[in-house]
C-alpha cells in the first residue's frame, strides 16, 4: 500500500481509537464533554473531514502534474501527426466510450471487436459472453461525462507503440435485466439505485491507424506510477542504437524523478491541508456547536 494512504488510514485509526477511549482528549475544545446525538454527528463530520480534504487534495495534485505532463507530450507529437491532435483524442475517446456502453448494454460482442485492441480482446468480450449465456443484459442508459482529460502520453517512432490514458469522469444509469425485460438488480453507487458516478481510465494504444482500447481501470495510482514521454523526437535522431538508447533512457530517468518530485510535493500540500483543518476543528468546534444549537 502507498505511503501516503497508509499515513492518512493510520491517522484515521488513531482517532478512532481517541474516540473510545479519551473522549475528553478529542472534545477538549468543547468542554471535555459530548452527547454524541446530532451535535455529535457533527463533531465526528468534522474531525474526519480533514483527512478527506487531505487525500483529495493529493489526488487532485498528482493529476494536475500528469495532466501537464501528457499535455507537454502531445503539443510535440500533433505538430508531425494528426493522431496525436488533442480535440481529436478527446473525441475519439468520447465516441469510443459511449458507443462500448451501447454495445455492452445489448450484449454486442462482434459490433464491440471494433474498438478494441487484441490483447484486451477476450478480457473484455469474456464478461459479455458470460451475460449472454446467463441471460443478462448490463443495461447503460442516462450518461452524462463530465470531463476526459488525457493523463498518460506516449510517443514513439514506431505508431504501434503509441499509447495515451484518458481519465472519464461523469455519471450514468447502470442497471441488470434478463432477455425478457426484467430489472433483476441495480448496480448504482447506493443500494437499490442506478445512478454510479464515473471515475474511469480508459487506455488506448494505437495499432494500424487506430485508437483501441487496451485496458480500463478505476486505479488514480497511475498518475504517479506510470510516465508520459515523447520518444519519438530522441529516436528519429541521427544516432547509433547504443547513444539512442542512453538518451532514451536519460529522458524516461528526468520523467520519473520529476514525478517522485510532484508526489511528495503533493503529499506535503495534503498534509499541510489535514493539520489546517484539525487546527480549524481545535479552535473553532465549540463555537461551532454553539451556532448549532442555536439554530
Amino acid at each position: 500500500m502507498r505511503l501516503s494512504i497508509w499515513i492518512y488510514q493510520q491517522a484515521l485509526y488513531l482517532y478512532i481509537i481517541l474516540l473510545l477511549t479519551y473522549p475528553e482528549l478529542v472534545f477538549a475544545g468543547t468542554g471535555g464533554t459530548i452527547d454524541l446525538s446530532s451535535e455529535g454527528y457533527v463533531i465526528l463530520f468534522l474531525l474526519f473531514l480533514p483527512i478527506g480534504l487531505g487525500i483529495m487534495t493529493f489526488k487532485k495534485l498528482l493529476k494536475n502534474y500528469a495532466r501537464r505532463a501528457a499535455m507537454k507530450v502531445i503539443r510535440i507529437a500533433q505538430k508531425r501527426d494528426k493522431m496525436w491532435n488533442i480535440k481529436y483524442i478527446r473525441t475519439h475517446t468520447k465516441t469510443v466510450f459511449m458507443s462500448l456502453k451501447e454495445l455492452w448494454s445489448n450484449n454486442d460482442i462482434e459490433g464491440s471487436k471494433a474498438y478494441l485492441h487484441p490483447h484486451f480482446e477476450e478480457v473484455y468480450l469474456n464478461k459479455l459472453r458470460l451475460y449472454d449465456r446467463r441471460g443478462e443484459f448490463n443495461k447503460i442508459s442516462d450518461i452524462t461525462i463530465k470531463n476526459i482529460s488525457i493523463v498518460i502520453a506516449k510517443d514513439f517512432e514506431d505508431p504501434n507503440q503509441d499509447n495515451f490514458v484518458a481519465y472519464i469522469t461523469g455519471c450514468m444509469c447502470d442497471e441488470f435485466y434478463d432477455d425478457i425485460g426484467f430489472e433483476l438488480r441495480t448496480n448504482g453507487d447506493k443500494e437499490n439505485h442506478c445512478d454510479r458516478k464515473i471515475n474511469e481510465y480508459w487506455h488506448f494504444q494505437r495499432l494500424n491507424g487506430k485508437w483501441l482500447l487496451i485496458l480500463i481501470s478505476e486505479d488514480y495510482g497511475i498518475t504517479h506510477s506510470v510516465i508520459s514521454i515523447d520518444s519519438h523526437s530522441i529516436e528519429k535522431k541521427s544516432l547509433s542504437e547504443e547513444k539512442r538508447n542512453e538518451e532514451i533512457a536519460k529522458a524516461e530517468q528526468e520523467a520519473i524523478d520529476s514525478q517522485s518530485q510532484s508526489y511528495y510535493f503533493a503529499l506535503v500540500v495534503a498534509f499541510l491541508v489535514t493539520i489546517v483543518g484539525y487546527i480549524f476543528d481545535y479552535f473553532f468546534l465549540g463555537s461551532i456547536l454553539k451556532l448549532i444549537k442555536s439554530i
